[in-house]
């Protein structure tokens, strides 16, 4: 929440890429997306998890 929607653009990628680079299993805005999520902030939480995060496996694509 407080990352999305209080803080500001230049904060979202270290924030995301210091979870991929600690090993989570999926990068996930929280329980749900707030109305009041920053645009500017969501673009840069979707630009640094392609950046970032990993190729999914081809078994994803058979799920």
């Amino acid at each position: 929440f407080g990352t999305l929607v209080e803080g500001d653009v230049g904060h979202v990628a270290p924030v995301i890429k210091k979870c991929i680079d600690d090993g989570v299993d999926a990068v996930w805005p929280g329980c749900d997306l707030w109305p009041a999520s920053k645009k500017e902030n969501m673009e840069a939480y979707v630009n640094a998890v392609r950046e970032h995060g990993k190729k999914p496996s081809p078994a994803v694509g058979r799920v």
